[in-house]
C-alpha cells in the first residue's frame, strides 16, 4: 500500500502542534501575470510553513495557472508541493535566510486544443525537486517577508491523448517569489 506524500506531511504538523517555536506558523502567496506575448497567462500560488526546529520546516504549497499559447489552446495547470526545508544561519548577513528545500511535486494539466475542434488531452506530473533560496525580512519586527528563490524539478509525465497513453520524463523549473507573514 502506497500512503501519499501530503498525508505524510499532515501528519508532520500534527505532531508538532505541542512545540512552542517563536512565530512558527508562515503563510504566503502571490497572484500574477505572465505578459509574455505567445504566451499569456494568470497564476496563483499559496504556502503555508510549519517550524518544527530552529532552523528546520515542513512546508504544504501549491500553485494555479491559467495560460493560453499563440494557437489558442487554453491550458489550466493544478499543482501541489509538500517540502522540507532548512534554514541557514550565520553572522554574516548575506548567508543568514538562506533556505534549502527539498519537495515533492504533483502537476495535474489539462489543455484544450480549439484550432482541434475543442480536442482535450490531460496530463499527470509526479516527481521531485531541489530549490534553493533566500527570506528578506520587509520590517524589523521579522513579521512579514519575501521569499526569492529558484528550483528544479525531475518530474515523469503521463499524458493521455488521442493517441493514447504516453509517459516522457520532464525537467520543470520553479521560479519562487512569494510575499508572507510569520505568526
Amino acid at each position: 500500500m502506497r500512503v501519499p506524500i501530503s498525508l505524510i506531511i499532515l501528519l508532520l504538523f500534527a505532531t508538532t502542534c505541542k512545540q512552542s517555536f517563536a512565530q512558527k506558523n508562515t503563510v504566503k502567496g502571490m497572484v500574477g501575470f505572465i505578459p509574455v506575448p505567445t504566451l499569456f497567462g494568470f497564476f496563483v500560488s499559496a504556502g503555508y510553513e510549519r517550524n518544527i526546529s530552529a532552523q528546520s520546516t515542513i512546508e504544504l504549497g501549491g500553485f494555479y495557472l491559467l495560460n493560453t499559447d499563440e494557437m489558442g489552446t487554453v491550458y489550466h495547470n493544478y499543482a501541489i508541493m509538500p517540502a522540507y526545508k532548512y534554514y541557514f544561519s550565520s553572522e554574516s548577513k548575506f548567508i543568514n535566510n538562506i533556505w534549502l528545500s527539498v519537495y515533492g511535486l504533483y502537476i495535474y494539466s489539462t489543455h484544450v486544443h480549439t484550432h482541434e475542434e475543442n480536442f482535450r488531452c490531460k496530463s499527470n506530473y509526479l516527481g521531485g525537486g531541489l530549490s534553493i533560496g533566500k527570506r528578506l525580512f520587509l520590517n524589523k519586527t521579522k513579521l512579514f517577508f519575501m521569499d526569492i528563490g529558484f528550483g528544479l524539478a525531475f518530474t515523469n509525465r503521463q499524458s493521455t491523448d488521442s493517441n493514447g497513453i504516453k509517459n516522457t520524463q520532464k525537467n520543470i523549473p520553479r521560479p519562487i517569489l512569494q510575499f508572507g507573514w510569520k505568526f
